[in-house]
């Protein structure tokens, strides 16, 4: 959510935009919930670019939001296209969306890119982080550390 704030803060946007993901059963519920800490981060990192970001998600079913249904198309295509190069089915769509650029904040998701942001996790909780991050993260896990508890171990008890 971040990056695609921080894209159109790049390209000149300046209005609040909205953010639509399909309501999937299990991941929806967490993207809503872990939102407000997402929010928290870009305005600690970019506070004038976070001024883009909506005031919350918003979560359509796919079958009734057909724009969600060709970004789904479009995604699947781009990871299929990415993994077998030998795939030509939907070839079209390559000429159709020749005018799309990849974002600089496009990133691939791997194992080795999860560990990466893991360890970078760890090293801005080294450096400290707002005690209102903190408690968001606790809040998330539903734990509660013991009050003499240091609150950046206690943060990254929970990322690990």
């Amino acid at each position: 959510m971040n990056a695609a704030c921080l894209e159109l803060w790049d390209r000149g946007w300046r209005e609040q935009f909205e953010m639509i993901f399909d309501e999937n059963v299990i991941f929806g519920s967490s993207a809503k919930t872990l939102y407000p800490m997402v929010k928290a981060c870009g305005e600690l990192l970019e506070p004038q670019a976070a001024r883009l970001l909506p005031i919350e998600p918003l979560f359509r079913n796919d079958r009734d939001f057909l724009p969600l249904q060709a970004a789904d198309l479009f995604a699947w295509w781009c990871r299929k296209k990415h993994t077998d190069v030998a795939f030509t089915t939907f070839d079209w769509l390559a000429e159709l969306m020749s005018s799309i650029c990849v974002s600089a904040y496009s990133q691939y998701y791997d194992r080795e890119r999860m560990i990466s942001i893991l360890r970078i996790t760890h090293e801005n909780i080294d450096r400290g982080l707002p005690q209102n991050l903190l408690d968001q993260a606790r809040e998330l896990r539903g734990t509660r550390p013991p009050p003499s508890t240091n609150p950046l171990q206690a943060l990254r008890q929970l990322l690990s």
